[in-house]
C-alpha cells in the first residue's frame, strides 16, 4: 500500500522507554508523490500523546463518577444541549414517566415537560445561562407523561459538553412540601375566617341574624370553592326539616324554596347518621349504598356530585345541619376543614339561641309592659271609684243636713 499514491495511515500504541516508563505514541504515515503522482518516499510523524491520554482518562473517570453519582441521586439530573436532552438520570425516568430513548430522541421537545405557566421562566433563565450569566435556583412546575403536575426547584449551571456548551440541571421534587405549605396556609386562612365570622355574630341584633347567616354562607362557600352552602333546621317535634338559609355560586340553581317541610322519615339513612351526631361526607353521590335510595334521588335531582354535612346540636340535642354541595366537580374535604365547619355550625346555633332568647325576652317584656299598663289602668279606675264614693258620701251628707234643716223648720 505504501506504493499507492495518496496512501496514509495512523495508529496509536504504547512504548516502553529505557527507564521503564510507558508512553503513548500517535503515529501518522503518508506517501509523498512527485508531480506525476508517483510515490517517491514515505513520511511519518510521531507524537507523544501520553498527556492527552491521561487527560482523557481523567475526563472519562470524571464522567463515570458523575454518572454513578447521578444515577444514585434522589434528585432528577439532566443535561440539555441546544434544546435537546442528551442525558437524563434514572430518577428522571421514574418521576417523569419517560424512557431514556424518548428523552434522547431528536423529535423530543423538552418543553413538553414544563407546565405552561413555567415555560417562559425556563426559557428566560436558559437564555441567561447561554449568555454566561449565573442564575440562582428557582421554583417551577413540571408535567409528567401522565400530565401530573409536579412542583420543583431547579439548580442549573452552564458546562462544557463535547464540542460546545450545555446546561446541567438538578431538579428537586418539592410537591409534598408545597402541598403541606398550601394546606397550612389554607388552614390558617380558614381559621382567620372563622374568627372573623365569630366576631361578626357577637353583637348582632335579632333583626340582623338572617342577613348575617346569609353573608357567612357566602363567605365560607366562596372560600371553600363549593357551589352551594346551606342551613337546615328541624321543627320542635323533629318530624320535619326546613332549608332556612342558602347561598349559591353563579350558575347554580337555588333549592331554598323547594326544600321546606321535608318529612325526616323519608330520609332514614341520612337521619341515622345525624342522630348519632356523625358527619355525612359523600365524595361521590353515585356511590351511595342501596339503603340510601331516597337520599341519592334527591341529591342527584339537584345535580350534586359531592357534599359534606355537619350536625348542629344544642344541649346534646340535634337541631339542624350545615351543608356544602359541589355540583360541577367531585370534591374532597380534609379532616381539618370538617372540624372547622362544625365550629361554624356551633357559631350559628349559638347565635340562633341568642336570637330566640332575645326574642323571648322581648316578648316577655312586651307582655310585662302590657300587664303593667293593665294594672295601672285598674289602679287608676280604683282611685277614680274611691274618689267618686267620697264625692257621693259628701253629697249624701249634704242632703241629710238639708233634710234635717227642712224637718226642723216651723210649719
Amino acid at each position: 500500500m505504501q506504493s499507492v499514491a495518496g496512501y496514509s495511515t495512523e495508529r496509536e500504541y504504547r512504548i516502553i522507554r529505557k527507564n521503564g516508563q510507558i508512553r503513548w505514541i500517535f503515529e501518522f504515515i503518508n506517501n509523498v508523490a512527485d508531480k506525476n503522482g508517483k510515490p517517491i518516499f514515505v513520511r511519518g510523524s510521531l507524537y507523544d500523546t501520553t498527556g492527552l491520554k491521561k487527560a482523557e482518562d481523567v475526563i472519562r473517570e470524571s464522567e463515570e463518577k458523575f454518572r454513578n453519582l447521578a444515577e444514585e441521586s434522589p434528585n432528577m439530573i439532566f443535561i440539555n444541549k441546544d434544546g435537546k436532552v442528551v442525558y437524563a438520570n434514572k430518577k428522571c425516568e421514574e418521576i417523569m414517566g419517560y424512557k431514556r430513548n424518548e428523552f434522547y430522541s431528536q423529535d423530543f421537545d423538552f418543553r413538553t415537560l414544563i407546565a405552561p405557566d413555567s415555560l417562559e421562566l425556563i426559557e428566560t433563565n436558559f437564555a441567561r445561562h447561554m449568555r454566561g450569566e449565573e442564575v440562582p435556583p428557582w421554583e417551577y412546575s413540571l408535567l409528567t407523561k401522565k400530565n401530573k403536575r409536579i412542583e420543583a426547584i431547579i439548580t442549573t449551571k452552564l458546562i462544557s459538553y463535547e464540542t460546545g456548551k450545555a446546561i446541567l440541571g438538578i431538579v428537586t421534587d418539592i410537591t409534598e412540601r408545597k402541598n403541606f405549605e398550601e394546606k397550612l396556609r389554607h388552614r390558617v386562612n380558614l381559621e382567620n375566617l372563622v374568627a372573623k365570622i365569630s366576631t361578626n355574630f357577637i353583637n348582632i341584633s335579632p333583626d340582623e341574624f338572617d342577613r348575617e347567616i346569609d353573608k357567612t354562607l357566602k363567605a365560607i362557600g366562596e372560600f371553600s370553592g363549593v357551589d352551594r352552602s346551606y342551613l337546615f333546621l328541624f321543627n320542635e317535634d323533629k318530624t320535619e326539616m326546613d332549608n332556612t338559609h342558602e347561598w349559591c355560586a353563579d350558575g347554580i340553581e337555588p333549592q331554598l324554596k323547594k326544600l321546606k317541610g321535608l318529612p325526616v322519615d323519608s330520609f332514614p339513612w341520612w337521619m341515622n347518621r345525624l342522630n348519632r351526631f356523625e358527619n355525612i361526607y359523600i365524595p361521590r353521590v353515585s356511590d351511595l349504598p342501596e339503603n340510601a335510595t331516597s337520599e341519592k334521588e334527591i341529591l342527584q335531582s339537584q345535580n350534586i356530585q359531592s357534599l359534606i354535612v355537619v350536625p348542629i346540636t344544642s344541649a346534646k340535642e340535634l337541631v339542624g345541619f350545615l351543608g356544602f354541595d359541589s355540583v360541577r366537580v367531585e370534591k374532597e374535604w380534609m379532616d381539618e376543614d370538617i372540624a372547622i365547619l362544625r365550629m361554624i355550625g356551633e357559631i350559628f346555633i349559638n347565635a340562633l339561641e341568642r336570637k330566640r332568647a332575645e326574642e323571648e325576652l322581648a316578648k316577655n317584656e312586651g307582655e310585662l309592659k302590657s300587664r303593667v299598663r293593665e294594672l295601672e289602668e285598674f289602679h287608676n279606675m280604683a282611685i277614680e271609684r274611691e274618689l267618686r264614693l267620697i264625692e257621693l258620701k259628701e253629697e249624701l251628707y249634704a242632703l241629710r243636713k238639708e233634710l234635717e234643716k227642712y224637718r226642723n223648720e216651723p210649719t
